[in-house]
């Protein structure tokens, strides 16, 4: 099954910034960055198995800059295998999600 990481502004989706993976190594980056990201951005990333034995995805952040709101309710970037919201300011960071092989 694909996984899905997404950062979420509002409902729209501007189509810039919507990407399949299929590389075992790739580069994410929010629509116009190093600049704010447009209001009313939505972003799909769906990453795929470089081969069916990868049962892990390292997500690596370099930057990470959302507005912290509680839950999450505003701007953030969902993991869909394990469920997580992610969002506020945080230095580099390595965030590790198991699939099921």
């Amino acid at each position: 099954l694909p996984q899905t990481f997404q950062r979420i502004s509002s409902n729209q989706s501007p189509a810039y910034c919507n990407k399949v993976i299929t590389n075992q190594l790739d580069v994410i980056t929010s629509p116009a960055f190093p600049q704010d990201y447009p209001s009313f951005s939505r972003c799909s990333y769906v990453i795929h198995r470089a081969s069916p034995d990868i049962c892990e995805v390292e997500l690596l952040f370099l930057v990470f800059d959302l507005e912290m709101t509680s839950n999450c309710r505003a701007d953030y970037l969902f993991v869909e295998q394990t469920d997580e919201k992610l969002c506020g300011r945080k230095s580099a960071f390595e965030n590790k999600s198991k699939l099921v092989c």
